[in-house]
């Protein structure tokens, strides 16, 4: 049976361990920040302790572990809330994995498991801290860039656009083309392999009947 001491420690470690994570994510001005993260593993926590206790009263026809497993599973639809997209992004993803990390945390600080827990929790601090620095500046630097290159509806410009980019068709491909009855003009969405030069870009730029060249952010986190 535990004692009052050893459940208000065990609850205060997943207060800290829960808080470590929202911190970082609030600092990013995330989906879910400081509070959601400590609300998190500190009811996970209760839930791993309210499972002990049920095995130490030795109630007859109660699967402790199915309390742990309920958790796990009731925090999916949490972390699907977490993950939204907006036009051509996914974000939330990072986040979401974070919460269902914190969940975890909490059931092993109520079960007691105090070293494996503070050790997940600063492996997944360095991870969210370091490894974003990393992922931007040696992979996705590499990723494809998707522009909006908007154009007049004057006669030829349409075929001199897609001439100029089937001279680049190993790096430069169109993934949608729609036209605007506001201003009567034409919109290329285009991905262009990061390999493009700029220069690439200024000979489309020159093109007379150009109205804009815009990229579009993309975010996977």
């Amino acid at each position: 049976m535990l004692t009052p001491s050893q459940i208000i420690f065990r609850l205060i470690l997943a207060i800290l361990c829960g808080g470590i994570i929202g911190w970082e994510r609030e600092l990013r001005a995330k989906t879910a920040g400081l509070r959601t993260h400590i609300l998190l593993c500190l009811a996970s926590s209760l839930a791993m302790l309210l499972a002990i206790n049920f095995a130490s009263q030795n109630y007859s026809g109660v699967d402790v572990t199915r309390i742990a497993a309920g958790v796990l599973q009731g925090i999916g639809l949490l972390c699907v809330a977490a993950v939204l997209r907006y036009k051509e992004s996914v974000v939330g993803l990072s986040t979401s994995a974070s919460l269902w990390m914190v969940a975890v945390v909490g059931l092993a600080v109520g079960a007691g498991f105090y070293f494996p827990a503070l050790i997940t929790t600063i492996f997944c601090l360095l991870i969210l801290l370091f490894l974003s620095q990393v992922e931007n500046r040696y992979i996705r630097k590499n990723w494809p860039k998707k522009l909006i290159i908007k154009i007049s509806r004057e006669p030829h410009l349409l075929e001199e656009v897609f001439s100029l980019i089937q001279t680049f068709s190993d790096g430069i491909k169109i993934v949608e083309l729609k036209k605007n009855q506001d201003d009567q003009s034409i919109e290329l969405i285009v991905e262009i392999c990061s390999l493009i030069r700029k220069e690439t870009l200024e000979e489309i730029l020159k093109l007379k009947g150009i109205i804009k060249v815009e990229e579009i952010k993309e975010s996977r986190f």
